[in-house]
Parts: structure tokens; sequence; C-alpha cells
């Protein structure tokens, strides 16, 4: 498991870098030390961590994370179907019959999305072990952002998982919504 796989299994469950210490029974800057690359952590406490996961019901494999908490491990090749590989977290995936890679998102989708679910920038932080100010230096971009695909994609997960909905350039711009108000989550704890 890499520093941008943990990053984006918390994103897949929703949980914070906290939730994942005490499951996984290590201390809080060990995963921040982890995820954050600051120093080299044991292969017990990454042992630790991916177990912590895989009681979760997320499922590692070259690179790709996914969850199949609705499917037995048995069918768990089916889950990795579309997922990208190593190299690029946003690979093409078949979506409705067509090859799909979703559009890189822009700073103003970023901000657009934090202010539905009325987050600030530490907030989206929190959720994607990313630091403050990576986050607003996303957001002053006009156009895509200069983000890592695997920032990108923790960004994309956290919000998403929250209930917003990434609305790809189609003549109008791209833009933001939410997917359900209700069951949206709002300010993480």
């Amino acid at each position: 498991m890499t520093p941008a796989q943990c990053r984006a299994a918390r994103a897949l469950l929703g949980i914070t870098q906290p939730e994942l210490a005490a499951r996984a029974g290590l201390g809080l800057s060990t995963v921040i030390d982890f995820e954050r690359r600051r120093r080299p952590v044991s292969h017990r406490a990454v042992g630790a961590l991916r177990e912590a996961f895989e009681r979760d019901g997320v499922l590692f494999r070259e690179g790709a994370v996914g969850v199949a908490r609705s499917v037995g491990f048995a069918q768990a090749e089916d889950v990795f179907s579309g997922l990208s590989a190593p190299e690029s977290p946003f690979g093409q995936s078949d979506h409705m019959g067509q090859n799909y890679q979703p559009a890189r998102l822009t700073g103003a989708q970023i901000r657009a999305g934090r202010a539905l679910l009325r987050w600030s920038a530490e907030d989206l932080a929190r959720r994607t072990a990313l630091g403050v100010n990576t986050i607003r230096r996303a957001e002053l971009a006009d156009t895509t952002t200069a983000l890592t695909a695997a920032n990108e994609l923790a960004i994309r997960q956290a919000l998403e998982a929250a209930g917003v909905l990434f609305i790809e350039e189609n003549g109008g711009g791209p833009g933001v919504r939410l997917r359900n108000r209700r069951n949206a989550k709002r300010r993480p704890k």
C-alpha cells in the first residue's frame, strides 16, 4: 500500500486520519507521516493500516483501490474493472459503452464544491490529507489545476463522497452540484 492509496482509501470510506489511526491501533503521527512521506514508517504499521482498510471492505491491487462492501471477496475482480492502472488514477474506464476519462478539475469547481458543502479549505485538507496551502493553490487556478494526479483524485473523491457531482464542460463550462441535499455530509468533525 502506498501513501496515495492510503489517502484514496480514506476518501472512499469517508474517514479522517484520527479515525484511521484508531482503527489501526496506531498513533495519529504515524498515519500523518506515512501519508505525507515525512519519515519511513515500519512495515508493521503499514500492515496495520492495510488490515484496518481491508476490515472495512477496501481492496488494493496494482496501485488501484476499490471497495467491496456489497460483493463478496470472491467477486473482487469485478470491483476493479475499470479502475486505473498504477501510473494514472485518471485512466480510462468503461462508461455506458464508451471509453471515459473524467475531466481535470478546475480551481473554480473545487471552490464551488467546498461552498456547496460549507467546508473551509481546512475541512477539505483534513478529508484529503493534503496541506491547506495545496488546496488554496489549486483553487487559484482559473483553468485546470496543477495538482498531481493523486492529489486531484483525493480532492475529487472527498468532495464526491460528501455529495458533490462534477459537471464536465458541455458548452456552458464545467460546474458542480449536490447529489442530494438530505444525504450530503456537511462540515467534517
